[in-house]
């Protein structure tokens, strides 16, 4: 669990890494192009502005991501859309900071239409900073494990060889633990039940009656590692056991599930038709 945590921070290390360098570098490319007028102040100038004005937004708009998933998984609408009504509204404090850098003192002044030109000004960088953010927040493939050498040529696996003390050995673990292939990633597991899936970023939380765990994976990787559990992905960042619920509860046009370890998991409104038909609500 301590290797998956240390490779989860050094991860999102990087990723921070690797989006402040692409925000340096779009900061020197507005400065070489000067778009919206800025291009007749001298170059030198052009850099610090769009420094201040490109990090300074960076700082305003990263929680974006964070805050539409949020706002999807509790509300079902979808995330791109959560995402873009949070762009909006991040651009309207963003103006007001590069207002003021413009304007100092004399910000109050200022016309309301060269606010509204600079809120889209804002708005258009604001969103392809976004759209970067995106791109580098998609969860990376799962790494897969090497398969054991195959036998020398002209035996069959079946037949070992002299040399092949482990397949010669008589067998003294017993049979092959039962139960789904997911939980041999999870030592706390313990045999019990996995009650619920999450998706949080680049990981899965997986809910048990130990707790939870939490692994580098994607969400539809660990549902094909459930063979034989009973359940249903009922929303795109959640899967539910079925002995897991415990009943529902809707709010406004929402339909949540309540679990046996007290959480709520949301339903999306496609999904609803289907967990009737089966008996769930």
């Amino acid at each position: 669990m301590a290797k998956r945590e240390r490779d989860g921070e050094g991860m999102q290390l990087r990723k921070l890494g690797m989006e402040l360098g692409i925000m340096a570098a779009i900061v020197v490319a507005l400065a070489l192009l000067g778009p919206f007028g800025s291009y007749a102040t001298p170059l030198a100038q052009r850099l610090a502005q769009w420094a201040l004005f490109v990090f300074g937004g960076y700082a305003l708009f990263r929680p974006v991501i964070w805050a539409g998933r949020i706002v999807a998984a509790q509300s079902g609408i979808p995330q791109w859309l959560c995402i873009a009504c949070a762009c909006v509204l991040a651009a309207m404090p963003t103006t007001l900071l590069v207002a003021w850098l413009i304007s100092g003192d004399t910000l109050g002044e200022a016309p309301l239409t060269v606010l509204l030109q600079r809120y889209l000004e804002v708005l258009i960088v604001g969103a392809v900073a976004t759209l970067v953010q995106l791109a580098l927040a998609r969860p990376e493939p799962p790494s897969t494990t090497a398969e054991p050498p195959g036998p020398p040529p002209g035996r069959s696996p079946a037949q070992p060889g002299p040399l092949d003390p482990v397949a010669a050995a008589p067998s003294l673990s017993g049979p092959a633990p039962s139960g789904p292939k997911l939980a041999e990633r999870i030592p706390a597991l313990g045999g019990g039940p996995i009650l619920a899936l999450s998706h949080e970023d680049h990981y899965v939380r997986v809910h048990h009656a130990a707790g939870s765990t939490l692994l580098l994976m994607r969400i539809s990787d660990a549902v094909s590692e459930l063979d034989g559990v009973d359940g249903l992905r009922v929303h795109r960042s959640w899967w539910v056991a079925r002995e897991a619920v415990t009943g529902t509860e809707t709010r406004g046009r929402a339909l949540w599930l309540k679990l046996s370890n007290g959480l709520e998991a949301p339903v999306a409104r496609s999904m609803v038709p289907e967990l009737k038909a089966v008996g769930w609500v």
